[in-house]
């Protein structure tokens, strides 16, 4: 699994709260994330993740509510 992408502080929409990450996984199996955690260093945020990304696909998680990203669907919001 591979962190692909994050915007953090903040997007086009100037909003702090709008964030969101992107994990990516380059290989040919799906990977269970359930129970996996997604941590800084200085521990906020500290997301416990929850699904399955599918063998060379993509995971999104968006803080707070699904209209970050607004034309592709989150997998878990934090």
């Amino acid at each position: 699994m591979i962190i692909n992408e994050i915007a953090w502080a903040g997007t086009w929409s100037t909003l702090t709260s709008d964030e969101w990450i992107e994990l990516y996984n380059p290989g040919s199996t799906d990977i269970n994330i359930t129970g996996w955690n997604l941590k800084a260093s200085d521990g906020d945020p500290n997301i416990t993740l929850s699904g399955t990304i599918p063998a060379g696909g993509y995971f999104l998680l968006e803080r707070d509510d699904n209209n970050t990203v607004s034309d592709i669907a989150a997998d878990q919001i934090y």
